[in-house]
This record gives structure tokens, C-alpha cells and sequence, in this order.
């Protein structure tokens, strides 16, 4: 059921030179500026459609709970002897966080596809005339929650990865500035991916979506990259105010309050900034990278074939089992999680 071989969307645009060139000149100087085009335009259409935020709510609210179970982890395991630098110990920690994280993602992915699934078929609803409705959106998008899930798990694997790369090292504090090889691998990913999403909707299988939307940079490379470019442009800027405030919130706190498990106290003390900037992420900027990505793709075949793309209905042969898996998963989910669910709303 699965493929997972993407790599040649990294492999094919890597040495692309609209790729390469991503952060510099025209393309440095034009993607805040393209992104806030579409920020005001696709607010716009938040405001007419409200269930698009709600979709981007509560994919934040699971970004929280894959955090707290992130947590959960952290403080079981014995990390102190982590920083004692054991070998055998050191290899056997590296070994649980990897996999409980690797889980994690996974986890998190499934119901963010769906999710991120909504957002874009409220998008062509609307472009159709049509009133879209959270019901609507569901049904339309559950042809194709397999394949979403395929693509949002890989890009999360390959995001968190990114992350954890970058996260400051002993003695090296700063080293998160400096470019890397690593960069262009994964600029070629992000950018390569931009028409996946929308062609997933479309009915294709993931290796046809990837082509198409390889076909997308290829075909659409200013597009595309001023796009990526100004989401990264606003998501870079966010990341390096919340890793100020953090590094200096948690020499603050280690002021207050010494503790020899530096690791645990870490996490849990880039808590409150990390969730914070995943909220404005998810709820202000992802939404509009999401739309902007389905309006590209849909320009590009209305160019080519004199029609807008639309979402294709949903098939008679979805199974009433399959609409109770995705209910169940979240009612499986709000259960497990009901008492800091009410402390949030309560």
C-alpha cells in the first residue's frame, strides 16, 4: 500500500538551478513580498470560510500533543547519565528518542494530512462557487487520507530531522546560522513538494504526484520559489526571535533554579516559546502557504488544458468503516488526552 521512495525529487532538483540560487538576488527580495500577497488574499478567504482556521486550530492543538507525549519521554528516561557520556548508555538513549520520536511523527502525520486535505478542498469548493462545509471538505478528501499521510510523514520525518540538526550543540551555540551542504537537499525537498500536495487532491498516486510537481518548479520556478522562499523567509525570522527568548528564559531559569538533568529542563523550558511559535506557524502562515500551493498548481493546468482544477467528488466505494477509523482516531485521541484538553478549554 505504501511507497515511500521519494528521493527523486531531491536527486532531480538538486542540482537545479532555481533551486540553488533560492535566498539570493531577485528571489531573496521577492519572496516576503509574494508571500505577503497571498497572505492578505488568502485571509480574505479565511474570513468567508471560518472552517479553514478551524482546520488549522486543531492541527496546532496536535502539534501540542505530540509535544507533551515528546515530553513524556524525556522525563522517563534517565538523562542524566546521558550527559555522564556513557558509551553503552549514551547509544541505547540515542537509540529510544530516535524511535519514540520517529513514532511520534508518524503519529502526528495522519491526522495533519487530513487536515492540511481540508484546508485545500475548501479552497477549490470555493473556487467552484460552492459553499464549502467541514462535512463537505471530510468527504472529499477521503479518497486520498492514505496517500496524505504518506507525504505529510515523510516531510515531517524530514522537517524534525532539519530541526533536530539544528538545534544548538554544547560550545556551539550559534552554529544553527552557518549554511550547510544539507541545505540545498533539503530546500530541494521543500520546494520540490510545493505541487505534491495539490496533485494528491487532484487523484494522483504519490510517485504521479511527485512528478507533477516536479513539473510544477520546473514550469513555475519563480512561482514556486518566491512562495517556498517567503515561507521560509517568515518561519526562519520567527525561529531565530524563539531561540533568543529561549536561550536566554532558560539561562534565566537555571539562575533561579540549578538542576544536573540539563537536557529534561531544556525541553520542557522551550516549551511555552516553541508552542507559541508553532501557533503562529500553524494558525497565520501555514495556511496560506497550503492555499497559495493549490492556487499555483491550479493556474498551471487551467494554463495548459483551459480549465481549473477541482477536486474530484467522492467515490461511492469509500467504505462506512473507513469514515469510523477517522472518527475514531480522534475521539481515541481527545479520550486519552481529556484532562489537559480541559484544562485548556475548562
Amino acid at each position: 500500500m505504501f511507497n515511500l521512495d521519494l528521493s527523486f525529487i531531491t536527486s532531480e532538483l538538486s542540482e537545479y538551478s532555481g533551486i540553488r540560487n533560492m535566498g539570493v538576488g531577485e528571489f531573496h527580495k521577492e519572496g516576503p513580498r509574494t508571500f505577503r500577497h497571498y497572505f492578505l488574499k488568502v485571509w480574505k478567504l479565511i474570513f468567508i470560510e471560518k472552517e479553514i482556521f478551524i482546520f488549522a486550530l486543531i492541527q496546532w492543538v496536535i502539534v501540542l500533543l505530540a509535544y507533551y507525549l515528546w515530553l513524556q519521554i524525556i522525563a522517563a528516561l534517565p538523562i542524566s547519565e546521558w550527559i555522564r557520556e556513557e558509551p553503552r548508555v549514551k547509544y541505547l538513549l540515542d537509540f529510544a528518542l530516535t524511535g519514540w520520536l520517529f513514532l511520534l511523527t508518524a503519529l502526528a502525520a495522519f491526522p495533519i494530512g487530513i487536515l492540511t486535505g481540508c484546508m485545500g478542498a475548501a479552497h477549490y469548493i470555493r473556487q467552484s462557487g460552492q459553499k464549502s462545509t467541514i462535512a463537505y471538505c471530510f468527504r472529499l478528501i477521503l479518497p486520498h487520507i492514505w496517500r496524505l499521510w504518506q507525504f505529510h510523514w515523510i516531510d515531517g520525518q524530514i522537517t524534525v530531522e532539519r530541526i533536530m540538526e539544528r538545534l544548538p550543540e554544547r560550545g556551539n551555540w550559534f552554529g544553527f546560522l552557518r549554511k550547510t551542504p544539507e541545505d540545498i537537499y533539503y530546500h530541494s525537498w521543500k520546494c520540490g513538494t510545493v505541487g505534491l500536495f495539490p496533485a494528491i487532491l487532484s487523484g494522483q498516486n504519490i510517485y504521479e504526484a511527485g512528478r507533477e510537481s516536479i513539473r510544477l518548479v520546473k514550469e513555475r520556478t519563480g512561482d514556486v520559489i518566491k512562495l517556498r522562499g517567503g515561507y521560509s523567509y517568515f518561519c526562519w525570522e520567527l525561529g531565530i526571535l524563539t531561540y533568543i527568548v529561549t536561550v536566554f528564559w532558560f539561562i534565566l531559569d537555571m539562575g533561579i533554579r540549578y538542576t544536573p538533568d540539563l537536557t529534561s529542563r531544556f525541553f520542557l523550558i522551550t516549551g511555552v516559546p516553541v508552542v507559541i511559535a508553532a501557533g503562529i506557524i500553524m494558525l497565520f502562515l501555514r495556511p496560506v502557504f497550503i492555499i497559495a500551493s493549490c492556487e499555483i498548481y491550479a493556474r498551471m493546468n487551467k494554463d495548459e488544458g483551459g480549465r481549473s482544477l477541482t477536486v474530484p467528488p467522492p467515490s461511492r466505494s469509500i467504505s462506512f468503516a473507513t469514515a469510523l477509523l477517522v472518527l475514531a482516531i480522534f475521539l481515541i485521541t481527545a479520550y486519552l488526552f481529556r484532562e489537559e484538553l480541559g484544562k485548556i478549554f475548562g
